[in-house]
Formats: C-alpha cells, sequence, structure tokens
C-alpha cells in the first residue's frame, strides 16, 4: 500500500489541512519551513501533527449496533441505536428477562447489527417472535 503524510495542525474549528506529502521527510521539512518563516504571531507554535494515511484501500463500512427490546405485555418496541461498540453481548443472541423495565412481564431482546433502525426491527421482530413461538410453555 502506498501512503501519504497528511500535514495539519489546530483544534474544533481551526483544525485544518496543511499539507499533503508523498514521505515523511517532506512533512517534516515543511513543518520547519512553517514553523521558522511564520511572519503570524497566531502560526507561531502551531501544534503540527503528521497523520499517516494509506492510499487506494477503502475504508471499513460503520454498520450501526441496535438493542431490540419486545414486551409482549403492552405489544411494544423499544429499539436503541448504541453509541459506541462496548456493549459487551453477542450479535444475535436472544435473551428473556423477566420484570424489565416497561412492563412487570417479560422483555425479550437482542442486539443486532443493521444499516438502519427499520431494518433493526424487523430483522429483531422476526428472530424474536420465531424464539416466541418454538418456546416452550410455562408451568402454572
Amino acid at each position: 500500500m502506498t501512503k501519504i503524510y497528511v500535514v495539519t495542525s489546530g483544534t474544533y474549528s481551526d483544525y485544518g489541512i496543511r499539507g499533503i506529502f508523498s514521505t515523511r521527510c517532506n512533512a517534516r521539512g515543511f513543518i520547519k519551513r512553517e514553523t521558522r518563516n511564520s511572519r503570524y504571531e497566531h502560526y507561531i507554535g502551531d501544534d503540527y501533527r503528521i497523520e499517516t494515511w494509506e492510499v487506494d484501500k477503502p475504508l471499513e463500512p460503520t454498520i450501526p449496533i441496535f438493542f431490540c427490546y419486545y414486551y409482549p405485555d403492552i405489544d411494544t418496541w423499544r429499539v436503541i441505536e448504541l453509541v459506541n461498540e462496548d456493549y459487551g453481548h453477542k450479535f444475535n443472541e436472544i435473551h428473556k428477562e423477566p420484570d424489565y423495565g416497561e412492563t412487570d412481564g417479560y422483555v425479550y431482546w437482542v442486539v443486532k447489527k443493521a444499516p438502519d433502525k427499520d431494518f433493526a426491527l424487523k430483522m429483531a421482530n422476526e428472530q424474536i417472535m420465531q424464539f416466541i413461538a418454538e418456546e416452550p410453555p410455562e408451568d402454572v
């Protein structure tokens, strides 16, 4: 893979690309020249960084993760998108828990990767309904 070296500086709204170079040496030289030749006070001591990027490498698609909850006592679904991937549960594994949140009855839930909330709900609905249909009856 071919690499390029991107010189950046600043933070938040001031963050930006200052140059793109074919070698790390050229990127370092640019930073030295900019720091030495800066005529403007706000550029002096600017926090320059060199970021390395691979060329012609496709980015891995990010597929959202959703927690899908079904409350059969009130026939209600809740679908919550996970913000980070630090969730600690396996995908597509059905869980059944008593007295959980919305009702005094059971909740069924599953973790899904899906392009959007609607698709996650569709997949979870099919999987959980199949699970419920195959579930042995409870002893009363």
